[in-house]
């Protein structure tokens, strides 16, 4: 047994991956590892490229999550509108590009007021502006 241990602990000791760029998202520089940095598009790559990650190739993307409170619709420019009446739980997934700036408009039903923003939103402003660029961004909407 102790002869496994051993073994396992070198193995695991021998397993460095590889750092890829442009693939994993990052908010600061400790997010990365060594010899990568954050770059201005959120993901860690090596100096040389970092902040050009969604230039290369085709755009990353990640999925946005709307979340409906009461009655009421949600708008997001150029992308959909997610309506509390048409949907499972209040909710709406749509994948867009990383680091893209969105407008999303709360649209009022009937007598129904829009009370606020939850999650990545904030306030009682109808429209708010988010940049998605972790894995998973998810703003809220609350009607009355």
């Amino acid at each position: 047994m102790k002869q496994l241990a051993l073994l396992c602990a070198t193995l695991v000791a021998c397993y460095e991956p590889e750092a890829v760029d442009c693939t994993v998202v990052c908010s600061q520089p400790s997010d990365c590892v060594d010899g990568q940095v954050c770059g201005a598009d959120h993901f860690c790559a090596a100096p040389e490229v970092a902040g050009m990650c969604s230039t290369l190739g085709e755009p990353q993307t990640v999925s946005l999550v709307i979340v409906i409170e009461g009655p009421g619709k949600v708008i997001v420019d150029k992308v959909g509108t997610c309506d509390a009446a048409n949907t499972v739980d209040g909710r709406c997934t749509y994948v867009v590009n990383s680091g893209v700036t969105l407008e999303i408009k709360a649209h009022e039903n009937d007598d129904r007021e829009f009370i606020s923003w939850t999650s990545t939103c904030t306030g009682s402003n109808t429209t708010c502006t988010v940049t998605a660029v972790t894995p998973l961004t998810q703003v809220g909407a609350k009607f009355e």
